[in-house]
């Protein structure tokens, strides 16, 4: 899902876009067009629902508190009001819109609630001080759309839709550079600072020495940080791109999940973010989706260490491991080298295999739980119940902790 329009040609006072299919689209989005008074419902990239709808009683991109004119550009459905409100004006109901933006307010623009509501009175063209407004009963079939927080309401003079699958190099490239965002996030890595503008905007103010000295902060507190994404989506704004997508973030002992947007804007050449926005968001969906992936990340990770074990790669084998890692009664990575060169140069492992494998969520990481069975070249054999606790490590996974019990027989420990 690509957007096809041109930055150079943009001119962001008069944004008329164009849209085309296009796989970073979210699921479902609204667009207004102020020349048509129209509000357009896209679901996956199909037009499915036209409602009339009334904007600012003055043409134009909103610049300042009170001009009567309704923004364009990005914005989300924050929370839904229906109480205390005029009801010949907004008809008892309306959605708030995160009016201004971090784009906004770099370029300085005034005023607050930018809101989509309804109308206690059929509604007239350009007749609102700068919402969004459409008649009542259709704006009670809209919110069965409408996510809080979620969704977007892309404000436009006018826009076109292209029927047309179309890819560009922009959107690849973004979600390209998104990816090592976030790769160096995880790894708490120096390269992490480089995608952050000195313009940074966080809750309506300028925050890039604030953000930067905090993140620095958190990285030496931490011993180790997991971030994990879902639904990254991608939609263009007037001469800027907002990425927005759902976050779990853990640390240990600390765990967060919401909804996080970044809004990218080309700084010397390149795309760099210029304003984040956070909401929280409490969804056990998201928590089993990134247990169910990281699950699959470390049974991959675990058959490496299992063959690193078994062809008795000794440099391998430790570079599993964290420098403090206990094995049994063995306290760190120097005195299990030292077992292993020892054991190994007596007999090496002949076998090993692992079943009935778990996997959940830790304190320190994650606990891995599975029966072990082992033999070497020497006719020694065992079974038994092996403990892992992992950390996140760099984007993979080390071994701070590693317990074994052994099965007799009965089946018992």
């Amino acid at each position: 899902m690509l957007f096809c329009f041109s930055f150079a040609s943009l001119s962001w006072a008069r944004w008329q876009p164009v849209f085309s299919k296009s796989k970073y689209y979210p699921p479902l989005f609204f667009i207004v067009s102020k020349k048509e008074q129209k509000l357009y419902v896209f679901a996956h990239n199909v037009p499915i629902k036209t409602i009339r709808c009334t904007t600012g009683k003055n043409k134009g991109d909103k610049q300042k508190r009170g001009d009567l004119k309704t923004p364009e550009g990005v914005y989300f459905i924050e929370a839904k009001i229906n109480h205390n409100l005029d009801f010949t004006i907004y008809g008892g109901k309306a959605f708030t819109l995160n009016y201004p933006n971090p784009i906004d307010v770099l370029r300085q623009k005034t005023g607050f609630g930018i809101w989509l509501h309804g109308r206690g009175r059929p509604i007239q063209n350009f007749n609102t001080k700068g919402c969004i407004a459409i008649n009542l009963d259709q704006l009670n079939d809209l919110e069965k759309f409408i996510t809080l927080r979620q969704t977007p309401l892309i404000i436009t003079s006018d826009f076109t839709w292209d029927q047309n699958p179309n890819q560009t190099e922009l959107f690849q490239k973004l979600s390209q550079k998104f990816q090592k965002w976030l790769l160096a996030w995880r790894g708490k890595k120096t390269a992490f600072f480089k995608y952050y503008s000195p313009q940074l905007v966080i809750n309506h103010k300028k925050q890039y020495s604030f953000f930067i000295k905090r993140k620095k902060k958190l990285f030496r507190k931490y011993g180790w940080i997991d971030v994990f994404v879902s639904s990254l989506a991608i939609l263009p704004g007037p001469n800027y791109i907002v990425t927005y997508f759902k976050q779990l973030f853990r640390a240990p002992g600390f765990i967060s999940m919401g909804i996080k947007r970044l809004y990218w804007q080309r700084v010397d050449g390149t795309f760099k973010i210029v304003g984040e926005e956070w909401r929280p968001l409490h969804d056990q969906q998201l928590k089993h989706k990134y247990i169910h992936t990281r699950r699959k990340e470390i049974l991959s990770w675990l058959n490496k260490w299992r063959k690193a074990w078994l062809n008795a790669n000794l440099l391998r084998y430790l570079s599993f491991y964290s420098p403090m890692a206990k094995q049994q009664k063995l306290p760190n990575l120097h005195a299990i080298k030292i077992h292993k060169q020892k054991l190994w140069a007596k007999c090496k492992p002949k076998q090993i295999s692992f079943s009935k494998i778990k996997v959940d969520l830790h304190s320190k990481g994650f606990i891995v739980q599975f029966k072990q069975s082992y033999a070497n070249q020497c006719g020694y054999r065992d079974q038994g119940l092996k403990i892992l606790i992992l950390k996140p490590s760099q984007n993979s996974w080390k071994i701070v902790k590693e317990s074994w019990k052994k099965i007799k027989k009965d089946g018992k420990r």
